[in-house]
């Protein structure tokens, strides 16, 4: 008689080497049923925007095409995760539903749902850990508390012993297979969802899949690596990993990772030299964000600076929308938002500069931004996403003062010192040249004719002068500091 079947329940972790959940089923010498949930209206499918939910088509794909090779299926159900594992435990037999965990308060909860609706069933769910470095409820002060800054919580991390050694790689023989296989839908079967219609090919920057991430990880080691850390902040040129959507979709792990750099000895993973690895930092922050996610749940959407409780914002909602459009009339925010749109994507530095502009300059509340990021992401990451925009507003654990105010003019030269990027995503100033390319409302008329520009008919005048604007800024701070503080003195 053939053993009861393990269910894997796949969701961000969308590939089969380093798969925690997915070895340890192997391993159980049961047959494994790999599951995918699909539900567009609630949390259990995180990736509601275009880009991620384009994304997450494709990679369903290649989940279901590396699985087949293996001798199994992928099984994808539509609906609510806790109704359909329920259903399709009773519809196999399975007695085990094993699990990566996800941290996220939305995730937690339907984590929760599920365990509720399985324990009639004496169903076993076996969670792990394979999309992070660390177990962030392991990590605690000497007093027991979080931590809340990331420098003293990094410095921590480096101490601890790496990561278990990953699994071997995965062989054909040890997938075994049920009786009868449930009924499953396929990615082409589940509905847009989306309405969204201004959205390129993925294909020309990314392939989704496993297999790409991992050609993508080899790719960059050889070629852009070395050059990482003066490179990492152009928009110019490819100076990142271009890795964030393989790993928000879990097609490739961190730790995995850290062991393609061990093994290509180009850094050794040793704590001394994670010290001085930007690369392996940016990796540490996302642990951070994941940290803070996880032990203060309830300021992932609130400040955990209450000043800005007091903060008088304009909300001026023609503002957001040239912002969200890219016609504020400053090239470098106007080429990264029509980059963001067109493609979900943009680097580090730029998320940056645009969140400064529109929390600082614009006075728009900073959650504006996270919700507008959160749609068109195609790395969407809920943590992650959230602790940058709380980091730039100066309301976050760990933030930049307030006061720091990215310049766009200095960003744009710095980041684009010849314009090309901005030629690449506003093609109306494609015959425009440095260094008018970066402030193109000072440039003289005769400059401005040759390159056939009209300021206001085919490109906009700034939508805020960014010095009045700045001290606009700093002034509403000031104010709400001195009605936090009186509130204090009163309580």
């Amino acid at each position: 008689m053939q053993p009861q079947p393990v269910i894997v329940w796949f969701r961000n972790d969308l590939r089969l080497e380093g798969n925690l959940a997915l070895s340890a089923a192997l391993s159980s010498q049961k047959p494994v049923i790999p599951v995918f949930i699909w539900n567009d209206k609630s949390s259990d499918c995180t990736f509601n925007g275009p880009h991620s939910e384009r994304w997450l088509r494709v990679s369903l794909r290649h989940l279901s095409d590396s699985l087949s090779h293996m001798g199994s299926r992928l099984i994808i159900r539509k609906g609510y995760a806790h109704k359909e594992l329920r259903g399709l435990a009773s519809e196999t037999h399975a007695d085990h539903v094993y699990f990566n965990e996800r941290y996220e308060p939305s995730e937690i909860q339907t984590q929760s749902l599920v365990e509720e609706a399985l324990r009639p069933q004496n169903i076993v769910l076996k969670a792990f850990n394979s999309n992070y470095l660390f177990d962030p409820r392991t990590i605690y002060k000497a007093n027991n508390h979080p931590y809340k800054k990331f420098g003293a919580f990094w410095k921590h991390c480096l101490t601890l012993q790496e990561p278990n050694p990953l699994p071997l790689p995965l062989r054909s023989e040890q997938f075994s297979s049920p009786m009868l296989w449930p009924n499953t839908v396929q990615p082409t079967e589940m509905n847009e969802g989306s309405s969204f219609r201004e959205v390129s090919c993925i294909k020309p920057m990314w392939t989704p899949g496993e297999a790409s991430s991992n050609r993508k990880l080899k790719e960059f080691l050889l070629t852009s690596y070395e050059y990482y850390s003066e490179n990492r902040e152009r928009s110019d040129i490819t100076g990142t990993s271009m890795l964030s959507p393989h790993l928000s979709f879990g097609e490739i792990g961190p730790a995995q990772i850290l062991q393609e750099l061990d093994q290509q000895r180009l850094k050794a993973t040793a704590s001394a030299t994670l010290h001085e690895d930007k690369f392996i930092t940016e990796l540490g922050w996302r642990e951070f964000a994941n940290y803070i996610i996880t032990h203060f749940p309830a300021s992932n959407s609130e400040p955990s600076n209450t000043v800005l409780d007091h903060f008088i914002w304009d909300d001026n909602k023609n503002h957001l929308t040239a912002w969200q459009s890219g016609e504020t009339g400053y090239p470098i925010i106007d080429a990264a938002m029509r980059q963001l749109k067109s493609t979900g994507w943009m680097n580090n530095r730029l998320r940056m500069v645009v969140a400064s502009f529109l929390i600082k300059n614009l006075l728009i509340p900073w959650q504006k931004g996270a919700e507008w990021f959160s749609y068109l992401l195609v790395d969407a990451n809920e943590a992650s996403n959230n602790l940058g925009w709380k980091w730039i507003a100066g309301c976050g654990t760990d933030s930049s003062p307030y006061f720091r105010i990215f310049n766009p003019l200095t960003q744009s030269q710095k980041t684009d010192p010849d314009g090309s990027f901005i030629h690449q995503w506003i093609p109306e100033l494609s015959q425009l040249s440095e260094p008018w390319i970066h402030h193109p409302w000072l440039a003289p008329p005769d400059i401005l004719q040759r390159a056939q520009i009209s300021l206001g008919v085919d490109y906009p005048r700034p939508i805020v002068d960014y010095k009045t604007s700045r001290i606009r800024s700093l002034a509403a701070y000031k104010q709400a500091k001195l009605l936090y503080d009186l509130g204090r003195k009163h309580n």
